[in-house]
């Protein structure tokens, strides 16, 4: 009885297509989709105008899934349903050409299997054998932007004055500090008692120089090259050191004169002042040089601990050139050791001269106008357009 009644239906559907002029359904695909736990698994395909579209989805172990949405690309949705198990047989009618995507995501953790059938009914015998496939077009979307430039039409040209420096003086002057300044120096048995008390403590003499400062300003500068110092003992010596200083002055006369550097002026003038007191003595004095009033004091108070940048026992010595320190105080210090005992001449005070010179670079600057010349160019604004092409693609029915 029941086959009967299903070939009954079957004759039925069948005359009922026939007198409606429908043509049979076309598999579009007929696939089993596994859809992993939160995914979502896409499926696109193309339809011709007037076709209708069958649309059964089952998920085989009875598991729902989140959602099921077929949609007319770009966006227009045709189908959703959610928790969905099983959806026998949705219809669809397709009014134009377009491309659906179908679409299942899955909200749980675990996978889902989904038995998914797609088919079309073609609106006549002509579209049987549409393809359903798809492709990418790309389409080319071009606009205007207005935007503005500056064009060059011509120049102005101004002037205007520039203040700037040059050099108008550059020599080397020999300066004296100080020249054939005399010291008297006791010896260490000087103001003793018959205890011997006293001895050494009334030996040292100081002697402060004050080197020149140099000068940095905008329109002078003088820098300290080096210094010199000559020391000679008693009268004989610095009537003998006068004599010998004269010579050097007029061997270095050509050293007044503008020089760009160091050249055979210089050089003379320094090998003849080297030269200077030469002299011998029976006498001798020790010469300490100290850049601290601290260390002069502790020395001039008979202190060892007094620290000195240079050390010397002497007769009568040339002239000594110094490199440093090249400004500021500096103090020599004198001390008589002449004699072992007031017995043997040891009470005999000597009288120290002492000549201190600095080589000086002495420069002068005045200010002067220059005229510039200022081009300036002379624009107007344009307005103007440039196109902007852009790309995007789109997916397109591949006939």
């Amino acid at each position: 009885m029941k086959i009967c009644l299903f070939q009954i239906t079957l004759v039925f559907i069948f005359c009922t297509q026939q007198l409606l002029g429908q043509l049979e359904p076309i598999d579009v695909a007929d696939l089993t989709l596994k859809v992993g736990g939160m995914k979502t698994e896409t499926l696109y395909y193309g339809f011709a105008q007037g076709d209708e579209i069958i649309f059964s989805f089952e998920e085989l172990k009875g598991k729902p899934i989140k959602e099921v949405k077929i949609t007319e690309l770009p966006s227009n949705s045709k189908f959703m349903d959610f928790k969905a198990v099983y959806i026998p047989e949705k219809k669809i009618k397709v009014n134009k050409k377009s491309i659906y995507k179908f679409s299942f995501k899955n909200g749980a953790m675990s996978g889902r299997i989904c038995k998914v059938t797609i088919k079309r009914i073609p609106k006549s015998e002509d579209l049987i054998s549409f393809n359903t496939d798809w492709e990418w077009k790309t389409l080319y979307d071009t606009t205007y932007v207005a935007y503005t430039e500056d064009s060059i039409v011509g120049y102005d040209t101004t002037y205007y004055n520039v203040i700037k420096q040059k050099l108008i003086r550059d020599e080397y002057v020999l300066e004296d500090i100080m020249i054939n300044h005399q010291v008297k120096v006791h010896s260490r048995y000087y103001n003793y008692d018959v205890l011997s008390n006293n001895v050494g403590q009334y030996n040292e003499e100081l002697v402060q120089v004050n080197l020149p400062r140099e000068v940095k300003t905008k329109y002078e500068k003088i820098d300290n090259i080096y210094w010199f110092y000559g020391i000679g003992i008693d009268q004989t010596i610095k009537i003998n050191a006068d004599k010998k200083r004269s010579d050097v002055l007029n061997g270095a006369a050509a050293i007044s004169a503008k020089v760009p550097g160091y050249g055979t002026a210089v050089s003379v003038g320094f090998s003849v002042l080297e030269k200077l007191t030469t002299d011998n003595s029976d006498l001798s004095i020790n010469t300490g040089i100290f850049t601290s009033y601290d260390n002069a004091l502790l020395f001039k108070n008979d202190n060892p601990e007094a620290k000195a940048i240079r050390w010397d026992n002497i007769v009568a010595t040339g002239t000594t050139k110094m490199e440093q320190p090249k400004n500021g105080t500096i103090y020599f210090g004198f001390e008589n050791e002449n004699g072992t005992s007031a017995f043997t001449g040891g009470t005999q005070a000597v009288t120290v001269c002492l000549s201190v010179t600095m080589w000086r670079r002495h420069r002068e600057y005045e200010d002067y106008t220059e005229k510039k010349q200022k081009i300036t160019a002379r624009k107007v604004t344009l307005n103007k357009q440039r196109m902007v092409v852009n790309t995007r693609q789109i997916m397109v029915n591949s006939e």
